[in-house]
């Protein structure tokens, strides 16, 4: 790793989340969504939310991090419960979009950074270029620093959304549908770029996907959400051996990314 690598290492001060969900609740006018919804990850845990699209596991994320208010239920950081936008603030919880959610007119150093310049974390710009290019190292996209978003492949912006999220020092960084619309080789990529955050800098993850060879890849324990509830929860290895139906079922398809929908395995 280079000197610039190193010296994000350094930088990073994350303190590994312990997460917390208990009963929640969340519906809108038109539908219940989260239904009395448990959960538990551990610090340094990646824990991957697997179940089919539409069943809240992103609306989840949302409610977990402040974006989404819910109706009722708790959620525990930490072992203290959050009732607020205060209580959320103490604690640095990263967020990686499905989408990116980079800004288009900004290089890719300034979207890095972007944390860093408007928490004024750094002393002078060789430190800031040093973080940030050490962020982007870590990520395996050394040298796009001045490129832009529009040059970069769906599989690359995610990359560069964790790169922002690294910079933080998250204590938990919750990733939403990481692999979705990419091809298989960049789908192991983003895999192996999960396993690798775990192993270096030992933060909390906590991964929603539909992807269950990606889950099985990259879980310490998966839990498998339906009808709004957490049904199931274990090893990679032991998925298989549920006895729920709901899961069993889950399992033996395989989701078809072009054309939208789970088909049975062959």
């Amino acid at each position: 790793m280079s000197n610039n690598g190193n010296s994000l290492l350094n930088y990073l001060e994350s303190t590994p989340m312990d997460l917390r969900v208990s009963n929640l609740y969340k519906s809108f006018p038109d539908k219940e969504v989260l239904k009395g919804l448990d959960l538990h990850v551990g610090p340094s845990e990646t824990h991957v939310i697997l179940g089919k699209s539409g069943v809240g596991k992103s609306l989840l994320l949302k409610c977990i991090c402040g974006l989404e208010p819910y109706n009722s239920g708790s959620v525990f950081l930490n072992g203290e419960q959050v009732l607020s936008d205060k209580d959320l603030a103490k604690y640095k919880i990263g967020f990686v979009f499905q989408s990116s959610a980079l800004f288009n007119s900004m290089s890719v150093s300034d979207n890095v950074g972007i944390y860093l310049r408007e928490h004024r974390l750094v002393k002078d710009e060789d430190q800031y270029r040093s973080l940030v290019s050490g962020a982007l190292e870590l990520v395996g996209l050394s040298g796009v620093e001045e490129q832009f978003p529009s040059e970069l492949s769906g599989g690359m912006k995610r990359r560069v959304a964790t790169a922002r999220v690294l910079v933080m020092s998250p204590d938990l960084i919750l990733f939403d549908e990481p692999t979705t619309g990419l091809d298989p080789m960049m789908t192991k990529t983003i895999g192996e770029l999960i396993v690798t955050l775990k192993e270096t800098i030992n933060t909390t993850q906590v991964v929603v996907t539909h992807d269950i060879e990606f889950g099985k890849y990259i879980a310490d324990r998966i839990s498998i959400i339906s009808e709004g509830k957490i049904i199931d929860v274990g090893d990679p290895g032991n998925l298989e051996n549920s006895c729920n139906e709901v899961v069993k079922s889950f399992i033996s398809k395989k989701f078809d990314e072009r054309e939208g929908k789970y088909e049975e395995r062959i």
